[in-house]
């Protein structure tokens, strides 16, 4: 709250846009809209954002938690037909939300009690995989991000527990950024679900990847395209007002109508909860030939966004 209150009140910003972490966006939601703030949210995932603390000042590039999961539950059981999941999640509210959403379109079984280690579990992953192996699932479902994804992946891979279970997830948990760290501890032939893979054969994304290849020497993650997709946003709704900022409700309404081609696919705002509206693809990990561990696309559901309530 201090550093917003200090752009605001200090620098006096035209508006904000940032906010990784849920705790910080929620947070500061309030201050944002008494004060009138345009504010774009560029990774935080918190459900209530799009939905009771919706704000007339608040837009989202990223996701809500809600998102990436939701077309998952039914196509782990319809498509892949496992019919006892174990689910694999940090004990913390998006991992919370994340779970929910997979239980709203998974109608099976569910093989023991959640797996919920802590966020930023530093800890033996011997203890929460040993809980996968003891339950005995046809798959898990893991949401998982980070350091907690390698850390979790490397002791699996260690004691040989992904075997014979089918491994899905959201797709933070087998991301670039993940699978550069894990090597060839990556779970081949894992299924996630999210709103960008690397492979997506369109030419904004082609675009996207080799600019950012160029400027920093490794491949993006999904990070990396909701930074830039922000940006994109924020420079259209700039040009929209021809600079003037001076009027937050134009500015905002300048927001709210950008859309363009983005490397995710359409890109463009739900009118009723200032969330994006996002693809989500369903991606199959594999080893390719030229970009090494990597997830492909094998099938999307277009358009998905947050209910909102």
């Amino acid at each position: 709250m201090a550093a917003t209150k200090k752009l605001v009140e200090q620098t006096s910003v035209d508006m904000i846009a940032g906010y990784v972490l849920s705790p910080n966006a929620v947070a500061n939601r309030d201050y944002l809209t008494s004060n009138k703030v345009p504010t774009i949210i560029a990774n935080a995932g918190a459900n209530v954002i799009s939905r009771a603390k919706k704000s007339d000042f608040i837009y989202r590039t990223s996701f809500s938690n809600w998102q990436p999961t939701h077309p998952m539950g039914s196509y782990v059981q319809d498509k892949l037909g496992l019919k006892n999941v174990l689910l694999v999640y940090a004990n913390y509210p998006a991992g919370a939300e994340t779970a929910q959403s997979f239980r709203e379109t998974y109608t099976g079984k569910f093989a023991a009690a959640d797996v919920a280690p802590p966020l930023g579990y530093t800890g033996d992953w011997a203890v929460w995989v040993s809980k996968i192996t003891a339950a005995n699932p046809d798959g898990i479902y893991v949401f998982l991000s980070g350091t907690d994804s390698v850390g979790f992946l490397n002791k699996a891979n260690e004691l040989g527990a992904l075997k014979n279970i089918k491994v899905t997830g959201s797709g933070f948990f087998v991301e670039q950024d993940v699978l550069g760290s894990v090597g060839d501890r990556a779970p081949v032939g894992a299924v996630s679900g999210l709103h960008w893979a690397l492979t997506l054969d369109t030419k904004e994304n082609k675009d996207f990847v080799a600019a950012y290849r160029k400027a920093y020497n490794k491949p993006p993650d999904v990070f990396a395209m909701d930074g830039y997709d922000t940006g994109r946003v924020i420079v259209d709704a700039l040009n929209a007002v021809k600079g003037d900022t001076k009027d937050p409700t134009k500015f905002l309404a300048a927001i709210g109508a950008v859309s363009f081609k983005s490397p995710r696919g359409d890109f463009k705002f739900d009118a009723a909860t200032h969330n994006v509206i996002n693809p989500v693809y369903i991606r199959e990990l594999v080893k390719d030939p030229q970009l090494g561990y990597t997830n492909k696309v094998v099938a999307t559901v277009a358009g998905v966004a947050d209910p909102g309530k």
